[in-house]
């Protein structure tokens, strides 16, 4: 199968925002300062309650830290429908919105309202930071893991969706949706992945230390975890895979269809190349006789209408023949 590609939430845009010293990867965009847990706790409360019906946030755990870079909030909304709400209830707020993620300055914390379409599969991909390290173990896996979905990776390049239900997917890693939300601390989420068979310590370790998401505190704990818990995932088969989520007759059809796309695309791109190898040589022909400007584009369409009228098929049909333009367009214009 091929080689996954890992789908995690990324910026699309961001607003700009003043230049200063380099940022530090473990805070925010907004590189406001760490707050402490019971600080997290009680903002996270307040903000919550400000938001009250208006706009109604997703139950997700989240790790007991020390310190806290900045306080998500997930919600089940589109960004067009957040982005006036959050105006509304924060005016003076500085700001930066970030794809499916507006950040917020709160009291001098980051907040991050998180835009997910899918609320049980967005709580469970925020849930204690899962998302997080399951980015990086999902590589060299046929799976892709975001907030619509757990889905597979066909030869194709698209993705098929094997479930979108929390309780099933962490059965199929070999994991309970009741022990990921029961974490409390980075040791038992680390101790979690290790039980999985998805668990590969080479996946953590083959990863840059400068990478991006692997500067995080997170990342690094868990790159240490890995050094001194070395295992090697045993991946299921594709054929397992559908067969546990019990998706073969919709994977199936889904490749069928993947298939006749493919065919078409491929039958598409034929009919444009021959259309265009055709073309360039009437341009030629045209340019050969010394015509120019404006005249060149009546010739053409006297040409096309020409052949319309004496080969008793439109010019386009005619292009796909493969014919010889020359000795045509000689015959057109003697």
């Amino acid at each position: 199968m091929a080689e996954a590609i890992v789908s995690i939430t990324k910026p699309a845009k961001s607003t700009p925002l003043s230049k200063g010293p380099p940022k530090d990867p473990s805070l925010g965009i907004l590189q406001k300062p760490k707050i402490p847990h019971a600080m997290y706790l009680e903002l996270l409360a307040t903000v919550r309650t400000n938001l009250g019906s208006v706009i109604p946030v997703l139950d997700v755990p989240r790790l007991e830290k020390p310190f806290h870079s900045d306080i998500d909030i997930i919600i089940a909304m589109s960004m067009s429908a957040l982005i006036p709400l959050l105006k509304q209830l924060f005016p003076d707020a500085e700001s930066s919105i970030n794809g499916t993620c507006c950040s917020l300055a709160i009291q001098g914390a980051q907040v991050d309202f998180i835009s997910v379409e899918h609320p049980g599969m967005g709580a469970l991909f925020y849930t204690n930071s899962f998302s997080l390290p399951m980015c990086f173990l999902v590589r060299g896996t046929p799976f892709i893991f975001t907030t619509t979905g757990l889905h597979l990776r066909t030869s194709f390049g698209t993705n098929f969706v094997l479930s979108q239900d929390p309780v099933s997917i962490c059965a199929f890693l070999g994991i309970t949706l009741e022990a990921l939300r029961a974490v409390k601390i980075v040791d038992q989420l680390f101790a979690l992945l290790r039980s999985s068979w998805l668990y590969d310590s080479q996946n953590i370790l083959n990863v840059s230390p400068d990478e991006k998401d692997m500067r995080r505190e997170l990342m690094q704990a868990f790159r240490t975890f890995c050094e001194e818990n070395p295992a090697t995932a045993v991946v299921p088969t594709e054929e397992a895979t559908i067969s546990f989520f019990e998706r073969q007759d919709a994977y199936q059809a889904f490749i069928a269809e993947e298939t006749k796309n493919a065919e078409e695309k491929a039958l598409r791109k034929e009919k444009e190349s021959n259309q265009a190898a055709v073309k360039k040589q009437i341009s030629a022909a045209i340019a050969a006789k010394g015509v120019k400007g404006k005249e060149v584009l009546t010739m053409f369409d006297a040409f096309k209408a020409w052949i319309a009228s004496n080969k008793g098929m439109p010019y386009e049909e005619w292009a796909q023949t493969k014919p010889n333009v020359a000795e045509t367009f000689q015959k057109f214009n003697p």
